[in-house]
C-alpha cells in the first residue's frame, strides 16, 4: 500500500510539474520529428549509395553550419529573455521584433554570400554536382534561420506542445519531400525537399507567434535599442557557434580531402544515429534554458538542474546500451556499400552521453550569463579534436569516418570536463 501511495504521489507531482509537462511535449515532438527524419535518411542512403549520400551529407552539413552562424545565437538568447520577462508583453514584443530583424539580416547576408561563391565552393569540394544544391542551400538558410528563431521565441513562451506539433510536421514533410523529389530530380530534388521542409516549418512557427497576439504593443523606437542589447548578449554565443561551425566544416572537409565522399557518407549516416540518441537532451535544451532562466529560488533551481542532468544521462545511456550490440544489424539497412559502419556507429554514438551533459550544463551557464565560459570551453575542445583527427588519418592510416568519430567523442569529453570544472569552481568560491 505504501509503495502504491508513493507511486501515486510521485505521479501526481509530475503531472502538476510544468517542467514535466513541457519536457513531455518537447520530447514527444522530437521523437516523431527525429524518427521520421532518420527514416528519410535511411531511405535516401539506400537509394543514393555512400558516395552520393556523402555529397548530400556535405550539403546538409554546410547548411547546418552556416545556419548556426546566420541565427547569431538568437535561439538561446530570445528563449532566455522571453522567459525572464514573463508577463511584460510590451518588452517581449520588442524581443520578438529584434530577434526576427537580426536573424533576417544575418541570414540574407550569408545566403547572398553563399550564392555568390557557390561555384568556388563546389570547385573546392571537387564536385560539380554540388553547384545547384549549394545555390538552393543559400535560399534554405533564410527559412532555417526564421525557423530556429521562432522556435526560440515559442520556447520562451513555454509553448512546447505547439513546437511538438510543428516538429512532427517537419519530420513528415522531410520524409515525403526529400525521398519523393530525389526520385524525380536526384540530388537537386533532395535539396529542394529540404527547402520545402524549412519553408513549411518556419511558416507554421511564425503563424503560431501571430496567433498568440505576440505582435501587440509594438514600439518601433525601442526595436533598434533592444536589437543592440540582444546582439551584445548573443555575441559570445554567436562566436562559439560560428567557430564551432567553421571547425566542424573543416572537420568534414578534412574527411573528404584525406579520404573520400564514401567515408563522409558513412560518417553522416552514423551521425544521424548520434542525433537520434541525443534527441531527448536536444529537445530539452530550450526547456532547460526557459526554466533555469525563470527560476528565482536557489533551491528550486538546483533541483531543476539535477533533474535535467539525470534525465540526460538516463535517456542517452539506455539507448546506447541497446544500440551497440545491434550496430551491425542497423548498418545492414544502409546497403552493401556502407562497409565499416558498425564500428563508426558505436564510437560516434558513445559521444551522445557526453553531448547530453554538455548541453545541460551549457544551458545552466547561459542562464547565469556566463556565455564566454561556454564559448572558450567548446573552442578549446574542438581545436584539439581537429588536430587529433588529422593525426589519426595521416599517422595511423585510420579511415576518415572512424577518425572523425574518435575526434567527436574526444571533443565531447574535453568540453564536458571544462564546463563542469568552471561551474563547480564558481560554486566553491561562492560557498567560501
Amino acid at each position: 500500500m505504501n509503495i502504491n501511495k508513493t507511486v501515486a504521489n510521485t505521479a501526481g507531482r509530475l503531472k502538476g510539474s510544468s517542467l514535466f509537462k513541457d519536457s513531455f511535449w518537447s520530447v514527444l515532438g522530437s521523437v516523431i520529428g527525429y524518427g521520421l527524419s532518420l527514416l528519410s535518411g535511411i531511405l535516401i542512403a539506400r537509394e543514393m549509395g555512400k558516395d552520393v549520400y556523402g555529397e548530400f551529407g556535405m550539403i546538409k552539413q554546410t547548411l547546418n553550419y552556416i545556419a548556426v552562424i546566420s541565427t547569431f545565437g538568437l535561439g538561446a538568447t530570445c528563449t532566455r529573455y522571453m522567459a525572464m520577462y514573463g508577463k511584460r508583453h510590451k518588452v517581449k514584443t520588442n524581443v520578438i521584433f529584434a530577434t526576427l530583424l537580426i536573424s533576417s539580416i544575418f541570414s540574407v547576408f550569408l545566403g547572398l554570400l553563399l550564392l555568390a561563391f557557390s561555384r568556388q565552393l563546389a570547385d573546392l569540394l571537387e564536385s560539380e554536382d554540388l553547384l545547384i544544391p549549394l545555390r538552393i542551400t543559400a535560399i534554405i538558410l533564410i527559412f532555417n534561420s526564421l525557423f530556429t528563431s521562432c522556435q526560440g521565441l515559442l520556447s520562451g513562451e513555454k509553448q512546447f506542445k505547439k513546437i511538438a506539433i510543428i516538429k512532427s510536421i517537419y519530420g513528415l514533410v522531410m520524409l515525403v519531400s526529400t525521398v519523393g523529389l530525389y526520385k524525380i530530380w536526384g540530388l537537386n530534388g533532395a535539396t529542394i525537399g529540404l527547402l520545402v521542409t524549412f519553408m513549411v516549418s518556419s511558416f507554421l512557427c511564425l503563424r503560431n507567434i501571430v496567433k498568440r497576439s505576440l505582435f501587440r504593443n509594438f514600439d518601433s523606437k525601442k526595436i533598434l535599442g533592444f536589437s543592440s542589447h540582444l546582439i551584445k548578449f548573443s555575441t559570445p554565443i554567436a562566436l562559439q557557434e560560428a567557430v564551432n561551425a567553421i571547425i566542424q566544416w573543416l572537420f568534414i572537409f578534412i574527411v573528404i580531402k584525406l579520404s573520400d565522399y564514401g567515408q563522409l557518407g558513412i560518417y553522416t549516416a552514423s551521425a544521424q544515429w548520434l542525433a537520434a540518441l541525443s534527441f531527448i537532451p536536444t529537445a530539452l535544451r530550450f526547456v532547460a534554458l526557459s526554466h533555469l532562466s525563470s527560476s528565482s529560488d536557489d533551491n528550486t533551481h538546483k533541483v531543476i538542474l539535477k533533474r535535467l542532468i539525470m534525465i540526460s544521462l538516463v535517456t542517452t545511456l539506455t539507448p546506447l546500451v541497446v544500440l551497440i550490440p545491434l550496430s551491425g544489424f542497423i548498418s545492414s539497412f544502409y546497403g552493401s556499400t556502407f562497409v565499416g559502419m558498425p564500428v563508426v556507429l558505436c564510437v560516434l554514438c558513445s559521444a551522445s552521453v557526453f553531448d547530453s551533459l554538455m548541453m545541460t550544463i551549457s544551458q545552466e551557464l547561459t542562464a547565469q550569463g556566463r556565455t564566454w565560459v561556454v564559448c572558450n570551453s567548446r573552442l578549446t575542445g574542438q581545436i584539439l579534436t581537429l588536430f587529433l583527427t588529422i593525426w589519426l588519418i595521416k599517422m595511423w592510416s585510420v579511415s576518415g569516418a572512424l577518425a572523425a568519430s574518435v575526434g567527436v567523442l574526444s571533443s565531447s569529453c574535453i568540453i564536458v570536463i571544462l564546463l563542469f570544472y568552471f561551474y563547480y569552481r564558481k560554486q566553491s568560491l561562492e560557498n567560501k
